[in-house]
């Protein structure tokens, strides 16, 4: 009589089995590069990121002949036309069954048009519909108020809706322009924007006016919202039992989307979408997290790279799943070993962020105990997805020869390497040369000869970018972020320094000074990437909440809300760790200051595991000093049995004026030291893997709104 519960448990096991085996892994990748009826309007990332993403996909379990491809210049890809990407869509929901997967990528011009039927049912607060342009895009038509073969955010909304319906998951990715203006002042080739405005496409400004003032009359006014809405999601037409749904947009509804060629700086790198490629890299590695941490986990990549003018949305009701609905992993940081001739290969490279100089231990298995190391390696030459190996000294053991290492050997990242060097271009010829210019141009000259005490410069090409991009325009040199915007009033106005009211030593060591600033703020961010998906950052939460009058509103830690003068943020720890925590909290401003808000004095305490929320601090938010991009920094260590609490405070700083007018613990501590650029300190700055599970640093990005006061507590 025992033997029938055991059956049942057999045929129910058996038919989770047959559940799970009939559950499929779909994709669509459209990207859109050329665009026959645009003069001089064609992309060159698109391809680029669809081949990224297959590759991708290809690595996560999905089948070659599940992933249909609509991509001009990839191998086997379709045209992605507007026929073929609806056709498309359409042929997913019709095989989509319950519990399926099906991800979706859309690279390629965005823009907008006027919405019809704006309301509760179609909220659009601007009055416009988002749209993505294929490659057969038209004009506007007044007969039907629309761009010829625009794919409307209506459209897909509906199109994944019928998706969702058989009960399948939508992951949509789309890698364009909604709309916004920018002032360009670096014009680098190297940089394309994805987006046609609607004057491109023939749409009547007094369309685009009359479609914005029915907004105002349709829907109450939303003054102060935290962060603009995304596109899809939006008008509920679903049925009982539909699958879960999440999107990635590559911009705010008021910015651009850039292609540029990634990774910077490295000899092979190509054109790709900014958000395609950084999801790439956090795709790689971070297996097992949510759709919410891989968005933070990309805003933190983008602050590294000093990328604050332009802000990834993520939203849907799923955002809590797991990326592709894998289990929860530990990340990445090993790959298996293969021969090279005399040299070792692993398949992972630039995209997985491994420099030249990383050192691996090479172990006998993907097992064994970090002190079973049977010697150790350097990355010697790093391509996109591969990267060579060269035996090296290194913890007492010798050069290892490649034949000695069993078929079973992995190369274990034990030092990123990280480099603290900050590129900066020089400024391109200007086009109407001043009196002044010749300053900037004989302090560049120098700076560049030689070593500058206190910074780590690399200094590139115009063409060939960098983390900061130079200017001289206006009788001043600009100091850009690596898309070449420039803001030229406000309180969030570019860094400048007047080239007419300093002499050139006073030039020279305001923009020192200033580089010095900044390149602190960048480093630091680069260094929190290499403690992402630790155990501690997986286990302690830190939770936001917006404080504006009687209203409390949770901030999404990975959206980047927009705050007024007088809001408050609430910021408390949820520590489901093991042991104790120490917390410390810094804001960093648009104007590269550094200030410790937590702990003050006599107030470091550990927070316990298992406690309820403790209460770290409450900030009130002023925009009298500063606006713009800024942030909280978080770092976050375990404790140590008779350790000290850790002392951070020395990466406080000042910050420096918009413009220069005329003069008036452990090695975790050691790597945070070196980003103060100490002369006798080594080149890189690293944590041990042990220091990276036990350490986590977060950053919360927002924007301060310029108000009638005009930052930063």
């Amino acid at each position: 009589m025992r033997l029938l519960p055991l059956l049942l448990v057999v045929a129910a096991l058996s038919a989770c089995e047959r559940q799970a085996a009939a559950q499929q892994r779909h994709a669509l990748l459209v990207g859109v590069s050329a665009y026959p009826t645009q003069q001089n309007r064609d992309l060159i990332g698109p391809k680029n990121d669809v081949q990224l993403m297959r590759r991708v996909l290809a690595e996560r379990g999905f089948a070659p002949q599940n992933v249909t491809v609509l991509a001009d210049g990839v191998p086997g890809g379709g045209e992605p036309t507007r026929r073929a990407i609806v056709a498309a869509l359409e042929a997913l929901a019709g095989k989509a069954a319950k519990g399926d997967f099906v991800f979706l990528l859309f690279a390629g011009h965005g823009s907008q048009q006027p919405a019809r039927g704006i309301g509760p049912g179609n909220p659009e607060p601007d009055g416009l519909d988002e749209t993505f342009l294929p490659r057969d895009i038209g004009r506007w038509e007044d007969s039907t108020a629309t761009v010829e073969n625009a794919i409307v955010d209506d459209e897909f909304d509906a199109m994944i809706g019928a998706i969702r319906n058989k009960g399948a998951f939508v992951w949509a990715v789309f890698d364009s322009c909604h709309s916004g203006t920018v002032t360009r002042g670096v014009d680098d080739p190297e940089v394309r924007y994805r987006e046609l405005k609607p004057a491109d496409l023939g749409v009547p400004r007094a369309a685009l006016e009359r479609a914005q003032a029915e907004a105002k009359k349709a829907l109450p006014a939303t003054r102060g919202a935290p962060a603009p809405g995304g596109a899809l999601n939006k008008t509920g037409k679903l049925e009982a039992g539909a699958g879960g749904f999440v999107a990635f947009y590559a911009v705010q509804s008021n910015e651009l989307e850039k292609e540029q060629r990634l990774p910077e700086g490295h000899p092979e790198r190509q054109s790709h979408g900014r958000l395609t490629f950084t999801l790439a890299q956090v795709l790689a590695m971070n297996p097992g997290i949510t759709y919410r941490q891989a968005g933070q986990q990309m805003l933190q990549v983008y602050a590294a790279a000093n990328y604050f003018d332009t802000t990834p949305l993520f939203e849907g009701p799923s955002l809590d799943a797991r990326v592709f609905q894998d289990k929860p992993a530990p990340r990445v940081m090993q790959w298996r070993l293969a021969r090279d001739g005399g040299a070792l290969k692993i398949e992972a490279g630039a995209v997985h962020q491994i420099a030249e100089g990383a050192v691996f231990a090479l172990m006998p298995d993907a097992g064994a105990p970090d002190d079973k190391a049977l010697g150790y390696a350097a990355a010697a030459k790093v391509q996109l997805y591969q990267a060579m190996l060269q035996p090296v000294e290194r913890a007492g053991k010798p050069k290892l020869d490649p034949a000695q290492l069993p078929a079973s050997a992995f190369a274990r990242l034990v030092d990123a390497n990280l480099s603290l060097a900050v590129r900066i271009a020089l400024p391109p010829p200007a086009k109407a040369p001043s009196r002044h210019d010749a300053k900037a141009r004989a302090v560049l000259e120098r700076l560049a000869r030689g070593p500058i005490p206190g910074l780590r410069a690399q200094w590139t090409s115009p063409r060939d970018g960098g983390d900061i991009r130079l200017l001289v325009r206006d009788d001043k040199l600009w100091l850009l972020p690596p898309g070449g915007e420039l803001i030229l009033a406000g309180p969030a106005k570019t860094h400048s320094i007047d080239l007419a009211a300093n002499s050139e030593r006073e030039i020279a060591d305001k923009l020192v000074e200033t580089l010095r600033a900044a390149a602190k703020v960048i480093n630091l961010v680069r260094l929190a990437s290499q403690t992402s998906g630790s155990a501690v950052g997986r286990a302690v939460g830190i939770d936001v909440q917006l404080k504006r009058g009687a209203k409390r509103v949770p901030l999404d830690v990975a959206s980047v809300p927009r705050l007024r003068h007088d809001d408050e943020i609430e910021v408390q720890v949820r520590n489901g760790h093991t042991r104790g925590v120490y917390v410390s909290m810094f804001a960093i401003a648009s104007d590269f200051a550094i200030s410790q808000e937590y702990p003050q004095a006599g107030r470091n305490v550990p927070i316990e595991p298992g406690a309820k929320p403790f209460l770290l601090e409450t900030l009130r938010i002023s925009a009298e000093q500063t606006a713009g991009n800024e942030a909280l920094f978080f770092i976050v260590t375990e404790t140590q049995p008779g350790g000290e609490p850790p002392d951070f405070s020395f990466l406080a700083q000042k910050g420096v004026e918009r413009t220069r007018g005329a003069s008036g613990g452990g090695d975790l501590m050691e790597a945070l030291q070196t980003i103060g650029f100490e002369p006798e300190r080594a080149r890189g700055a690293t944590v041990s893997r042990a220091t990276a599970e036990r350490t986590a640093m977060r950053l919360f990005r927002f924007v301060t709104l310029p108000g009638a006061a005009g930052g930063r507590k």
